[in-house]
Formats: C-alpha cells, structure tokens, sequence
C-alpha cells in the first residue's frame, strides 16, 4: 500500500501480465486511481491493443520503425485526460546495438500542469507503490501535450 493509503487492485496485476508475460497483445495500459468506492485503490482504465511490435519491426528500417514508435507515442499522449494525473505502461519497439529490435516497456507518470495540486499530489505519493508493483524500471515524465514536451519525453522513452 502506497503512502496515501491507496492500494493497487488485482486487475492492474492482471492487465500487466497479459500485456508483458502472457498474450503480450496490448501496446499501452492505462491506470488511474479511483476513490468513489469504500476504499480508494489504482485500478485499470483502459488497455490499447498492441499494434506494433519487435517481430514486425524487424522487416523495417530503423527509420521506419522510428516513424512507428513516434506515432504510437503521439497516439498514446492524445489520449490522456488534458487536466487528470495518470499512470501507464507504454509498450514499443528499442533499436539494440547490434541493430536488431526488441519490446520494451517503459512506466509512465502523466502529471498534467494544469491538474489541481491535490490530484498531482495523490499520483505522485502512489507512483512508486503502481511502479514497484508491475516491476517495470524505467520511468518517463510528462506534463504537458506541447510538442516540446512530446519530444522530450520520445527521447527520454528511447534511452
């Protein structure tokens, strides 16, 4: 259980798994923290079937496959709520040194500028409770759908 108190419910373990272990069909999850029950947990929002992936990137071009991971990015970002937090797992294909590609995952933490500070501050108290949970390492940060930011953060989801 997260610093806030709020707990991670079974069906964000269930979603994980399906996206990284099991079926690995799903490019992105999408958590968000819902407090309207008796008690406030992180629960799953929303899952976006997988579109892209290593295997069929390795047909294609680095730049193609840059192409492919930039728009599932910006497909990614268009759909996050302009003034609420989230939480997500974003799924898509890394170029490797020896040129070949692999899936890779990264968590992100959506924290929007113009969310309210109680809204920012739940999500940032729990962050690492959903984030040690789906051990997943990597983290990207964005707050805001500037083109600036998008770029930014694309970059930081590469490295």
């Amino acid at each position: 259980m997260a610093m806030s108190g709020i707990a991670v419910s079974q069906d964000c373990e269930k979603a994980h798994e399906r996206q990284h272990k099991k079926e690995k069909d799903i490019q992105w999850t999408v958590y968000r923290i819902d407090q309207s029950g008796k008690k406030a947990e992180i629960v799953v929002e929303c899952q976006k079937e997988r579109e892209f992936c290593a295997n069929r990137a390795s047909q294609q071009q680095t730049g193609d496959v840059e192409k492919r991971n930039r728009q599932l990015w910006l497909d990614f970002i268009d759909s996050l709520p302009d003034a609420e937090s989230r939480y997500a797992v974003f799924d898509f294909v890394q170029p490797t040194s020896s040129g070949a590609f692999k899936d890779a995952i990264r968590f992100v933490a959506w924290s929007p500028d113009n969310g309210s500070i109680k809204n920012k501050m739940i999500y940032s108290s729990t962050k690492d409770t959903l984030k040690k949970k789906l051990d997943v390492q990597k983290e990207v940060f964005i707050s805001s759908k500037s083109q600036e930011e998008i770029e930014d953060s694309f970059k930081q989801l590469l490295n």
